[in-house]
């Protein structure tokens, strides 16, 4: 079991991370098996037997922290939980790399290496944010590279919709942040709003709000803690690991979620082991928008919580992995792993519009897919940055900054080599379709 320090960066992250805490309280308080199997890996044991969360919540504008220090969690965080600024950066990832982020670290540095020292090993630094603001993309890529040679990270990111990136400073937030994440994070896990707001209004939530996406995204977010708590010591996810061997920069993983559907009148017509596994693999599922059903699968980690024995469970995958939408790469030879959870310890929460739906499926499965379906969103953040930021007419509001003249260009072109990776593993996609001249 490794311990895992969840950092909460910018507005969006500290919003997330606020409502996962209250979920990781909750299940503490209300689980009677929590203590046995969980409690290390987000709280730790103080001097005077009290249990501290393992976690930060870090922003340069107080408006989200104040909301922490004002909620009913309150009493769980101290003074060390918080690192936060006066400023803002006023949605500019050179703001956050450069000026106020640069000046907050020496205080975050602290504050995260006091809670590593908790530690019984090397922890996991789980980092949560928006990569479309300032703070979430500038501040949050600073500190990826400052604990790189030091800790494991995995980055969930929120990115923009494909609605909704409409300004340069997005765009330009978006791009350097992904090339970060791609550099220093050993995971990056990515969702999007659009998707959420879908997902919830299948659920039965016609106007989904902030607090509902949040509770989606923590939801799903302690799904993926409980992976790590079922025996991953030596590796976060040892399939997705493997893969990183033979394609290094392709880390971008897509987390899905089956089923997402009201529980049915009548008693126990639940969706079938193999419903549930093919639906995991579908684009409708995952959390991020994507048009591309047909997939060319690198790995995969896939967690089944309820009523359902082992065999069952790898029979249903071996099923799915038969589908005509779904090609394995085959330079690996851990491309799918498969754990059970009950139910119990891997419970989600979400907002009280739909928490009867979910706490009574008797079986629900969560995934982590490394897939070349992350392509469509790369070349989405690509095609958006090329029309907005050719014509370079915003590029004076980073200049001043810290940015040298050569970075926008350089930027780019890594993040075509990006795309080119994915092209090589799937060749039936023309190479302009992924990188444009």
């Amino acid at each position: 079991m490794t311990e895992v320090i969840t950092l909460g960066i910018g507005g969006a992250g500290v919003s997330v991370c606020h409502n996962l805490w209250d979920y990781y309280i909750q299940e503490r308080d209300n689980n009677q098996e929590y203590e046995k199997y969980n409690q290390a890996v987000n709280f730790h044991e103080d001097s005077a037997g009290s249990y501290v969360p393992r976690g930060l919540f870090i922003d340069t504008d107080p408006t989200g922290t104040d909301l922490v220090q004002e909620s009913a969690i309150q009493h769980w965080f101290n003074d060390d939980h918080y690192s936060t600024g006066s400023d803002g950066t006023g949605t500019n990832y050179g703001e956050g790399r450069y000026t106020s982020g640069r000046e907050q670290m020496p205080e975050t540095q602290d504050k995260l290496r006091k809670q590593a020292e908790s530690c019984d090993s090397s922890p996991i630094v789980f980092i949560i944010g928006s990569i479309s603001g300032g703070t979430g993309s500038g501040l949050s890529g600073l500190i990826c590279e400052d604990l790189y040679d030091e800790f494991n990270i995995i980055k969930y990111n929120i990115y923009q919709p494909p609605t909704s990136l409409s300004t340069p400073n997005e765009c330009f937030n978006t791009m350097y942040s992904t090339r970060f994440c791609q550099e220093y994070a050993r995971f990056s896990v990515n969702v999007d709003n659009d998707q959420c707001v879908d997902i919830l209004n299948r659920l039965g939530i016609s106007d989904p709000t902030y607090d509902d996406i949040n509770s989606l995204l923590s939801s799903n977010i302690s799904m993926i803690a409980s992976m790590n708590r079922f025996g991953h010591s030596k590796s976060y996810f040892s399939s997705l690991e493997a893969s990183l061997i033979s394609y290094p920069c392709i880390n971008f993983l897509t987390p899905s979620f089956a089923p997402w559907g009201v529980i049915p009148k009548v008693p126990n017509q639940f969706p079938t082991l193999n419903e549930i596994t093919e639906d995991l693999f579908r684009c409708s599922n995952s959390l991020i928008t994507t048009s591309q059903q047909e997939d060319q699968i690198i790995a995969a980690n896939i967690t089944c919580f309820g009523d359902v024995h082992q065999e069952d469970l790898i029979s249903a995958v071996e099923h799915s992995q038969k589908s005509d939408l779904n090609t394995f790469c085959d330079f690996t030879n851990t491309a799918m792993e498969v754990n059970k959870a009950e139910l119990g310890e891997g419970c989600t929460r979400f907002s009280n519009k739909v928490t009867d739906t979910l706490y009574n499926m008797k079986r629900y499965a969560c995934m982590l897919l490394n897939s070349c379906r992350t392509a469509e969103v790369l070349k989405r953040v690509a095609t958006a940055f090329d029309k907005l930021c050719k014509p370079r007419a915003y590029f004076h509001t980073y200049l001043g900054l810290g940015f040298g003249e050569g970075e926008f260009s350089e930027n780019r072109e890594s993040f075509a080599w990006m795309l080119q990776d994915y092209f090589e593993l799937n060749a039936k996609y023309p190479p302009h379709e992924f990188i444009e001249e």
